[in-house]
């Protein structure tokens, strides 16, 4: 999978993570996986506790991403979305544009609709969602495109989703399938 990512990534396609994990979890993921390199600029956390504070590091964010040249991360926690959601929105998409990949993690299932309806809404994009638990499936129901891992616990997921994948799905085909026909 972190070659994948990779690929995905050189082709100037925009990742959003959205996890319920912990803050230092999804970082070591992200490293992990090719979400985010060592060979970035700058990977920025977010994890305030207030709009007011969201918005202080969302402005300095976005000053060294607009006077600066390079790659970009963007981990934000739950809490920090939940602030830049309701407050802050353009501000965090004008981040999040100069990011090459953006993590949320401690995020709740509510929360990763409102991300993917966001995206959806303000890129007039097509988006894609993979869930493989039931907290995913408004995610999937939201995007243009889902798929569910299908199992015997998740089976919402897999009602729910409109491609299904069984053991494993074909990623990195999907994804030049998808280029090629100008959907990303």
């Amino acid at each position: 999978m972190p070659e994948t990512i990779k690929q995905i990534l050189l082709a100037g396609i925009k990742l959003w993570v959205l996890t319920g994990d912990k803050l230092e979890t999804a970082i070591n993921i992200g490293y992990s996986c090719n979400l985010l390199a060592n060979e970035m600029t700058n990977v920025f956390e977010v994890a305030e506790e207030s709009s007011k504070e969201v918005l202080e590091t969302l402005n300095s964010i976005k000053k060294e991403v607009d006077d600066g040249h390079g790659d970009y991360g963007l981990v934000i926690t739950g809490q920090a979305l939940g602030f830049a959601i309701s407050d802050h929105k353009d501000l965090l998409l004008d981040v999040s544009r100069k990011c090459k990949s953006v993590i949320c993690c401690r995020v709740t299932p509510l929360q990763k609709a409102q991300v993917v309806a966001m995206v959806k809404e303000a890129e007039k994009c097509i988006t894609l969602a993979i869930g493989d638990g039931a907290n995913d499936v408004s995610m999937i129901k939201e995007a243009h495109l889902g798929i569910g891992k299908r199992s015997e616990i998740i089976e919402e997921n897999f009602k729910n989703s409109k491609f299904f994948s069984k053991i494993k799905f074909f990623f990195q085909k999907f994804v030049r399938i998808f280029k090629k026909l100008n959907f990303f």
